[in-house]
């Protein structure tokens, strides 16, 4: 995969995809949000989400502040649910995949 730039020749498409969650989770939802762009290499996956974080291979190509992730990781946490990076998700897109996992109150 090429690093911080869409697949040639292919235009840039997202999906989000809300889903029950699945025995061993308690009962919630699971939401995935998934692209078909370069996505997050393994080795950057913990960085992504520390404050101020901008991977070398996307700094000069995408607009950003590196705030995202870990004000999305913060909130999700506060409201006891999680948040990570997965290989694929349910479509297959090919890029970056992001799981949220959230729970419904006892």
């Amino acid at each position: 995969r090429g690093r911080g730039r869409p697949r040639k020749n292919s235009l840039p498409q997202i999906k989000v995809s809300l889903l029950p969650n699945k025995f061993p989770l308690s009962p919630g939802v699971t939401l995935y949000i998934e692209d078909n762009g370069p996505g997050i290499p393994k080795s950057e996956r913990d960085s992504v989400f520390q404050r101020g974080y901008r991977s070398e291979d996307v700094r000069d190509a995408v607009e950003g502040t590196g705030l995202g992730l870990n004000l999305s990781m913060n909130i999700i946490q506060r409201m006891g649910g999680m948040l990570d990076i997965l290989d694929d998700g349910p479509s297959h897109l090919g890029g970056a995949t992001i799981r949220l996992i959230l729970f419904r109150n006892s």
